[in-house]
């Protein structure tokens, strides 16, 4: 496994310049950990594999994914690197891909939390091994992190600030594509991307992709994606930008 973080900061093969030419339809990839593509090549994260699949299905237009994901990064971490990295390569779509705990995540909480857990039921040796036991010391932080937000719309105020910050100052003329599995979200997170969808009419909010497999071929043990898991999710991405206005006609 071989990450390249270019000259820019990001996990991608390829430097970017902040211009670009008029027949360049230039994306820009952000998100968590399954964005930035923990435990594949760089060359094997859904950005990168969606850059090629463009290229190679469109004869008419030249596509260009930089990939601005980053793991273990929340909402209003990722609006603010994406405001300070990302807004000077000026692109044409912000393509946003929620993993499913984004609406529920506090990175700066997380870490205080987790920094000193002692997970009593991960055992390095054993075989037996499931997503609850690796994900043990996640999951009573989010425990302590949902009883703070306990009530929805205090969170939803909470990410509604640096989402209108995103909206007014950082995004610019590019379009907003923020899609994710209807069956990843729990009811709490639904509820917020159903507010989200309403309150920003300047974006597209998508949770009718499909879920991605949770057989061994497409995830891992900690249902991280694996490289098929990224082609699943790239290929996703290409349905989504076939019927964008911005990018349907290279499809034709």
């Amino acid at each position: 496994m071989t990450y390249h973080i270019n000259d820019n900061g990001f996990n991608d093969e390829l430097n970017y310049q902040t211009s670009k030419s008029n027949d360049v339809i230039r994306i820009a990839a952000i998100g968590d950990s399954f964005t930035f593509g923990n435990y594949v090549n760089t060359d094997q994260n859904w950005p990168s594999q969606l850059e090629l699949m463009l290229n190679r299905q469109s004869e008419i237009c030249k596509f260009e994914v930089i990939n601005m994901g980053l793991g273990a990064a929340d909402i209003p971490y990722l609006i603010r690197r994406y405001h300070d990295l990302g807004k000077t390569f000026k692109s044409d779509i912000v393509l946003w891909y929620e993993s499913g705990s984004g609406f529920s995540r506090d990175s700066e909480m997380t870490y205080e939390i987790t920094k000193d857990c002692k997970n009593p039921r991960f055992d390095s040796n054993s075989d037996d091994l499931d997503i609850n036991k690796i994900h043990y010391c996640w999951d009573e932080a989010q425990k302590k992190i949902n009883d703070i937000y306990y009530d929805v719309d205090d969170f939803i105020i909470h990410v509604s600030k640096y989402f209108d910050y995103f909206f007014k100052y950082s995004i610019g003329q590019s379009q907003l594509i923020y899609f994710t599995p209807n069956k990843d979200l729990n009811e709490r997170s639904l509820y917020i991307f159903e507010y989200l969808d309403q309150r920003y009419n300047r974006g597209y909010f998508i949770k009718s992709v499909e879920q991605l497999p949770l057989s061994e071929e497409y995830r891992l043990l900690d249902h991280h994606p694996t490289v098929m898991g990224h082609k699943f999710i790239a290929e996703q991405a290409i349905q989504i930008l076939s019927d964008h206005d911005i990018t349907q006609q290279c499809f034709r």
